[in-house]
C-alpha cells in the first residue's frame, strides 16, 4: 500500500494505491496539517488530470480502481462513474436504474463512496435539493459550481 498527498483547493487530499490501483480518496482535517507527515506526491498523470479538474477542464478521470464494499455499494459506485463531467443524477434515478426502490440505501452507498471526484458522488442531487455530502455542502456546491452544475 502506498500512501500519496494532493494539494487540493479543497485541502490535502491523500489517495492510497494498492496494487497500481487506486482505493481510497480522502480530504484531511486542516487540524492535522501541523502534525503532518508529509507522504510522497500524487504521481504524473494522475496530479495532471487533478490540476486541470481543479482548474475547471472537464477531465475523464478514468483511473485504475478498486472498489471495496458490499455488492450493492459497488453496483452504486458503478453508476456513479456513468455520470458525465457536468451533469447529475439522483439518488432515486439511480435506485431506478439498479432496479431498487431502496432509495435510502443508494444514499447510504453515495455516502460510504470511498473515491472521491474519480466516482463522482459529488453529482448525486436529492429530488428537492442538493442532497448530502460526506465532506459537507459546501465542497459539495464547489464541485458542483467547478463543473458549472446548476440546479434549483
Amino acid at each position: 500500500m502506498i500512501l500519496y498527498q494532493y494539494p487540493s483547493p479543497l485541502g490535502i487530499m491523500l489517495l492510497t494505491m494498492e496494487d497500481n490501483s487506486f482505493t481510497d480518496i480522502c480530504l484531511t482535517p486542516s487540524s492535522t496539517h501541523e502534525h503532518w507527515h508529509p507522504y510522497p506526491p500524487l504521481p504524473q498523470p494522475y496530479a495532471n488530470d487533478l490540476d486541470q479538474y481543479f482548474k475547471g477542464v472537464p477531465v475523464a478521470l478514468d483511473w485504475p480502481i478498486t472498489l471495496k464494499g458490499t455488492p450493492f455499494q459497488k453496483r452504486v459506485w458503478q453508476k456513479l462513474r456513468e455520470i458525465p463531467y457536468g451533469h447529475t443524477t439522483t439518488y432515486r434515478q439511480i435506485g431506478e436504474a439498479l432496479d431498487t426502490k431502496g432509495y435510502r440505501a443508494v444514499g447510504g452507498a453515495v455516502g460510504a463512496n470511498p473515491l472521491m471526484i474519480v466516482v463522482p458522488c459529488h453529482r448525486v442531487l436529492g429530488s428537492s435539493g442538493l442532497g448530502g455530502y460526506a465532506y459537507g455542502l459546501k465542497i459539495k456546491q464547489f464541485l458542483l459550481n467547478l463543473e458549472r452544475i446548476t440546479h434549483s
